[in-house]
């Protein structure tokens, strides 16, 4: 099976070949990395759009998304090592030398580390019980009065109706 990629790509090369033939024979050279480099910006879209949900928050921003995708990327690059391309459908018909999978894993791991460093306010950020489902964690308080507060919510009925309506609406209702 022929991805977009493949058809796009040689539909170029022919362009290409009558045109500048050094400029061809550079772009087949890349091939590989173009296809990785296409696939990894199809990962990077995806995460990018979720973060522009209209129902996001600090919450799903963490633990959904972010250290999510800092986490799928050292499986991407286990994945890779190990020749499993199920993250990176152009590659799945490339024909490629070790070196170009040792380059791709080294950047992938760079890339980890560069997330790790520009969400770590994020990735670092302590998500308590009682704030992740305030409505059943009174016991999780880190003060009785905030625990009796915490208890007297749980017991209201009329609260927890707005609440199952998301948390969204539930600031707003309160």
């Amino acid at each position: 099976m022929r991805t977009l990629f493949y058809n796009l790509f040689d539909s170029v090369i022919e362009f290409l070949e009558n045109k500048n033939t050094g400029l061809c024979d550079n772009l087949i050279t890349s091939k590989n990395d173009i296809a990785y480099l296409t696939d990894l910006n199809k990962l990077y879209n995806d995460v990018n759009l979720q973060l522009q949900g209209d129902n996001l928050n600090l919450i799903k921003t963490k633990t959904y998304y972010i250290a999510t995708f800092v986490s799928k990327l050292l499986l991407y690059k286990k994945n890779i090592r190990r020749r499993e391309f199920n993250s990176f459908s152009n590659l799945t018909t490339a024909h490629f030398i070790y070196d170009n999978l040792v380059v791709y894993c080294q950047h992938v791991e760079n890339l980890h580390i560069d997330f790790k460093e520009r969400f770590l306010d994020i990735l670092n950020m302590n998500l308590l019980d009682w704030v992740l489902d305030s409505l059943s964690n009174t016991n999780t308080a880190e003060s009785s009065q905030l625990e009796q507060q915490l208890l007297e919510l749980t017991k209201n009925e009329e609260i927890k109706l707005k609440f199952k309506n998301g948390i969204k609406n539930f600031g707003c209702k309160s």
